[in-house]
């Protein structure tokens, strides 16, 4: 374990795990924000289990218990302990808190969490920026979403993507399957998930080539086509639009320094 403290009042831990290290259910003594640098993870917490890969983030109080078995190449993840020294002075009632157990694969905050591993990285100077970049950016995507439980056909909705993302189902066959109109399952998504369809099949997409582009040599075409991306531009764009970041880049920032 590597830890730098004091940084804007918190610390910066990066922590190596085993293959198939296992935890036993269990209450973290300081609350965290943590980034999946490598490898993988699954961990159970308020009868969920969540996989985490490559640029998988979580938001974790000390309040909630969970369990965690790494996978077989094992991982490391970088952590940022007491983050709500960052909320110091910042009040946005409840959603300016980090006192939710949550996780981001893709999207804003999985970039600010990225642009902060380069920050520590390369650009030191850049760190503390980085931390409150990482902060707005999970404050602002909680803030966009509707907090009630989505209604079961959506969540078998949200299955379907997740089970058959490199297919492309489309909208209209969602909704069909789910007995909705394309614009009500539309609108749905957005609000529980905070983003379209089509902005979350992306995100699956990008999600699983970063996860090979960090465990693997495989080319980068190759894991291109292999995750349903048209060729390895197309994998370029999304990975820029999604992480801000190359696939080549992604590669190098995530191997061990």
């Amino acid at each position: 374990m590597i830890e730098t403290p004091n940084v804007a009042g918190v610390s910066i831990v990066e922590s190596s795990y085993p293959p198939g290290q296992r935890f036993r259910p269990h209450c973290d003594r300081r609350s965290r924000v943590s980034i999946v640098l490598s490898g993988s993870l699954r961990e159970v917490a308020l009868g969920r289990e969540v996989h985490a890969t490559a640029a998988s983030v979580v938001v974790k109080p000390t309040d909630v218990r969970h369990c965690n078995v790494f996978g077989d190449a094992g991982a490391r993840v970088l952590s940022i302990l007491s983050p709500c020294a960052l909320l110091d002075g910042y009040d946005a009632g409840p959603a300016g808190r980090l006192d939710r157990w949550r996780w981001y694969h893709t999207g804003p905050p999985a970039a600010a969490a990225l642009r902060l591993v380069r920050a520590i990285r390369w650009t030191p100077g850049d760190v503390v920026d980085g931390l409150w970049g990482l902060m707005g950016e999970i404050l602002a995507s909680d803030a966009e979403r509707d907090p009630a439980s989505p209604p079961p056909w959506l969540l078998r909705t949200k299955e379907e993507l997740d089970d058959a993302f490199d297919q492309k189902p489309t909208v209209r066959a969602l909704a069909a399957a789910a007995g909705v109109h394309p614009v009500y399952l539309s609108r749905a998504f957005r609000r529980h998930f905070g983003c379209a369809v089509t902005t979350y099949r992306r995100r699956l997409r990008v999600r699983a080539a970063a996860a090979e582009l960090a465990a693997t040599p495989t080319p980068a075409a190759q894991i291109a086509l292999a995750v349903g991306f048209a060729d390895q531009s197309h994998m370029c764009r999304d990975f820029q639009a999604e992480l801000g970041i190359s696939p080549g880049r992604l590669r190098v920032l995530l191997q061990r320094p």
